[in-house]
């Protein structure tokens, strides 16, 4: 239950990326859109500059391609950077959140590893349970034996006694006494 928790949260954490990403990717189109007032950019061109992997690339090409002098494109431009800062500034939440990630998948594969531990482990214990309730069982059987045996044994240790009695009694000469004999002493 505990891994397909994890799951569940790795699944959730990486579909919040997606849309993070996303939304990064939306704004950075819209920046452009704004500020390419004269449409020198297709689409295209403008999704390329978005995706490239260069984080700053939409910030060169503004600069070289626009070059602003006056007053309010100096407000624009300072607008601009403030925007770029921003945009890195996501870019490295985004690049941390992506090794968190990571980071994420690792630990749910050591979990899914040692699942397979604790399972032998558990089903070690639930066979030593079995193990020690059947010995206890033998041990109870062999007291019973045992006791049965002693008694047999005292049994026959008491019928060798009372045969030994008969022999030695039948072996053993009897004496005549006589009446005269027992006056006599």
């Amino acid at each position: 239950a505990l891994v397909h928790q994890f799951k569940a949260a790795c699944n959730m954490f990486g579909q919040s990326l997606n849309q993070f990403d996303k939304a990064v990717k939306s704004e950075q189109l819209r920046q452009l859109d704004i500020v390419d007032v004269d449409h020198t950019l297709s689409a295209q061109e403008k999704r390329n500059l978005v995706e490239s992997e260069d984080p700053k690339a939409v910030q060169q090409f503004l600069s070289q391609r626009y070059a602003l002098t006056d007053a309010t494109n100096d407000q624009l431009l300072d607008r601009l950077t403030d925007l770029e800062k921003q945009n890195d500034g996501m870019k490295k939440i985004e690049r941390s959140i992506h090794e968190l990630h990571e980071l994420f998948n690792e630990l749910n594969i050591l979990i899914i590893e040692q699942q397979d531990l604790i399972d032998s482990i558990d089903q070690n214990v639930v066979d030593t349970k079995d193990n020690v309730t059947s010995g206890t069982k033998h041990l109870v059987k062999a007291e019973q034996h045992q006791k049965q045996t002693r008694k047999m044994m005292l049994i026959g240790v008491i019928c060798c006694l009372v045969i030994l009695v008969i022999i030695i009694i039948a072996v053993v000469p009897k004496k005549k006494v006589t009446i005269q004999q027992i006056h006599s002493r």
